[in-house]
């Protein structure tokens, strides 16, 4: 479990649990759906329905009230913006240590080829 960041407060998120991993890939999924402009609202409201869809995908990951408490109570994208980029980018850290964790174990524990072969011909 790693503490991450975001907006100055600090959120526990474990990629290596597949429930929580399966959380966070359905809220940022459902980010890219929510916060597809809508051309039948105003730009204001457009901007709502962003801050919205990032607020509530800091609640389906880590809890109810958990994206007002990162985000505040305004509707400022700008906000928005920024904190779901911190997500992503700890999302993709936490991606990137636990692939080369993979690597560093199969690279450890599968023997080389070459190295089966020059045994069997001992």
């Amino acid at each position: 479990m790693a503490t991450i960041k975001v907006l100055d407060t600090e959120l526990e998120l474990d990629l290596l649990d597949a429930d929580e991993l399966e959380k966070v890939d359905a809220a940022l999924q459902a980010v890219e759906g929510d916060a597809q402009q809508d051309p039948a609202l105003s730009q204001a409201d457009n901007m709502r329905k962003q801050v919205g869809a990032v607020r509530k995908a800091f609640d389906t990951i880590f809890g109810e009230g958990t994206g007002l408490r990162v985000m505040g109570e305004k509707n400022h994208l700008g906000v928005a913006l920024t904190a779901f980029a911190q997500l992503t980018d700890a999302v993709q850290t936490q991606r990137a240590e636990f692939e080369r964790s993979i690597s560093s174990i199969k690279a450890k524990y599968s023997p080389n080829r070459a190295q089966r072969r020059a045994a069997a011909k001992k």
